[in-house]
């Protein structure tokens, strides 16, 4: 099965009157993240931090108003290798 979202920082839903990052952690561990994976209504993701499951992507503070969270197309992001033995 391919990693998702398990859970986000801030949940979807809320007003925000600050929104500059975001927390997400995958079900599990993943690899090939950057940045510009993420899109904020349109917009690239600057920064990117973070390693296994959990990772923060920062970005400019978006236009008031609804914002659109979505993942690039051919983003690349991919369950970390396990060694099977």
């Amino acid at each position: 099965m391919a990693p998702f979202i398990a859970t986000q920082n801030p949940l979807r839903g809320l007003t925000l009157t600050n929104f500059t990052s975001l927390v997400v952690v995958f079900s599990e561990n993943v690899q090939r993240i950057d940045a510009s994976d993420l899109l904020v209504s349109g917009i690239p993701a600057t920064k990117v931090t973070g390693s296994g499951s959990n990772y923060v992507f920062s970005f400019p503070q978006p236009p008031y108003g609804e914002v659109e969270i979505a993942w690039a197309n051919g983003h690349g992001i991919t369950t970390m290798w396990r060694d099977p033995a």
